[in-house]
């Protein structure tokens, strides 16, 4: 079975229509990932720099796909954050559901089959996507990779959506210092590029923590503000 994953099944049910600049995400069950990379090879272009993610990038006629197989993530070090923490089991073995498990947010946890449109949502995302929430797919993995904190911001900046009061408990314990500048300057980037309010995200990574956590002196700043808005009141 072939099924359409992650932010194209989100985008599409937020706007009702393709998002035709974005990467497609499919993920096939009942294959491995060698299995998959030769049939795809006579097709188009295949990319296996992401084998370790169990992730192949094919192109064809300009468009790219990136097809994974379902996968479970374990943890090397019970005390670290870093998305390279983690021994990665991919194929057939693991359930579609256990795959959709590990993602990040409910929104981003829905698939839907090619072959007869079937949904499957196992997370409760299509409610979450309706009420224009970000919520955790799981508080036992949402702290995995920490670049998750910075996301939640990203999302509901660029949709107009509301943070889950619980994820800015579980943000506060998460630490940040393991992420690279590369991937912080790349979230950030996305952040304000693809906001029709960028304000309103960097409001969220003051709620997160983000801005105490990686960049002090605007939260000084922030702060300032505050106080000063308060003391205007009164």
């Amino acid at each position: 079975d072939v099924y359409v994953v992650g932010g194209t099944v989100r985008d599409a049910l937020l706007y009702k229509k393709k998002a035709p600049q974005r990467d497609i995400d499919l993920l096939v069950t009942g294959m491995t990932y060698d299995e998959i990379a030769a049939r795809l090879d006579a097709f188009g272009k295949t990319d296996t720099v992401g084998k370790s993610f169990a992730v192949i990038k094919f192109t064809r006629l300009g468009r790219t796909f990136d097809i994974a197989v379902p996968r479970r993530d374990r943890r090397k070090d019970g005390a670290g954050h870093g998305h390279r923490n983690f021994l990665v089991q991919s194929g057939p073995e693991v359930s579609l559901e256990e795959d959709l498990g590990r993602r990040d947010f409910t929104c981003n946890s829905i698939a839907v089959r090619l072959s007869d449109g079937a949904v499957s949502d196992p997370h409760l995302g299509l409610p979450a996507i309706a009420q224009k929430r970000v919520s955790m797919t799981s508080p036992a993995s949402f702290s995995d990779d920490p670049l998750r904190v910075l996301r939640a911001a990203r999302f509901a900046s660029v949709h107009g959506f509301a943070v889950d009061k619980a994820i800015y408990a579980k943000a506060r314990k998460v630490p940040l210092h393991e992420l690279s500048a590369e991937r912080v300057a790349d979230e950030l980037s996305r952040l304000l590029l693809e906001s029709p309010r960028p304000g309103s995200g960097l409001q969220e990574y003051f709620r997160l923590t983000v801005l105490e956590k990686l960049f002090p002196e605007l939260a000084a700043l922030a702060r300032q503000k505050q106080t000063l808005l308060m003391e205007a009141m009164w």
